[in-house]
């Protein structure tokens, strides 16, 4: 995951907390399946920024520049993904 433009190698059950306006983006960067789970809530009235990240970008994972909208930010992705089916409970 790239926190704060600090890279940081996640391993089995590691727990991370983004406060509020914390930049964070979780890449998958290594050579096999991840299972995040995240939680969270925004109030009514609270708007989402994507700001330009140097670390993420070198994942593909920011936005082209900064902005808060969030069709600008995803702008040059495709929109495709292919859905995989993961085995649960997970196998080892």
């Amino acid at each position: 995951m790239i926190l704060d433009d600090r890279i940081h190698e996640l391993k089995p059950w590691d727990f991370v907390h983004c406060p509020a306006g914390t930049e964070h983006v979780f890449v998958g960067a290594g050579d096999g399946p991840s299972r995040i789970s995240m939680v969270g809530a925004r109030g009514p009235d609270a708007t989402i920024h994507y700001p330009r990240n140097e670390a993420a970008a070198a994942h593909g994972a920011s936005a082209e520049k900064s902005t808060d909208a969030s069709g600008e930010a995803y702008a040059s992705w495709s929109g495709e993904f292919t859905e995989a089916e993961m085995p649960w409970p997970p196998t080892r």
